[in-house]
């Protein structure tokens, strides 16, 4: 019985993360045209980021994968992304997870916190605009060069939407 009542716990967390990081992406939304491309700054990613450090790796790897995967998948635009960045997500959010629980240095929870967000943001500041610019050079044809300048929008995007997503997780793990 205490497995079951376990087990159900962890698929109501899991879910309800889920949901919050597609309403987080979903409803907070603003994308911006720069260059030829185009950034979108959303508050997901803080969602992601708090369910892994409060609830361990597995919830935030999957409350991200699921929620970012779905909101590629609802909005249309981004479907093509959907497979790649579930990826990516669900990595982020174990990471952040992960570096939480192990405790490699024994830090206080504060510093733990900001070493574990840091770590899964660098994570995604790599790996989004790279997905980014192989999907526009293999699935939309797009020229090298071209491509390259619209990597721009996205680091500069991934930049800003991480930096304000680490802020707002740290400040609403701190209270």
């Amino acid at each position: 019985m205490t497995f079951i009542s376990e087990h159900i716990k962890k698929i109501v967390i899991v879910s309800l993360m889920s949901s919050l990081v597609f309403l987080g992406t979903f409803l907070t939304r603003v994308e911006i045209s720069f260059f030829s491309g185009h950034m979108m700054i959303h508050l997901g990613n803080m969602f992601c980021l708090v369910a892994a450090v409060l609830f361990g790796p597995k919830c935030g790897a999957l409350a991200g994968a699921i929620g970012m995967g779905l909101f590629d998948i609802i909005s249309g635009r981004f479907i093509i992304y959907f497979p790649f960045m579930f990826v990516l997500k669900y990595t982020m959010g174990y990471v952040c997870g992960y570096i939480k629980i192990k405790n490699f240095k024994n830090l206080e929870r504060n510093k733990l916190n900001i070493l574990a967000i840091f770590s899964s943001l660098i994570i995604n500041i790599i790996g989004s605009p790279l997905i980014s610019f192989v999907i526009k050079i293999v699935f939309y044809k797009l020229n090298f060069y071209i491509a390259l300048i619209n990597i721009i929008s996205s680091v500069v995007g991934v930049i800003i939407n991480s930096a304000l997503s680490g802020f707002l997780a740290l400040i609403l793990l701190r209270f």
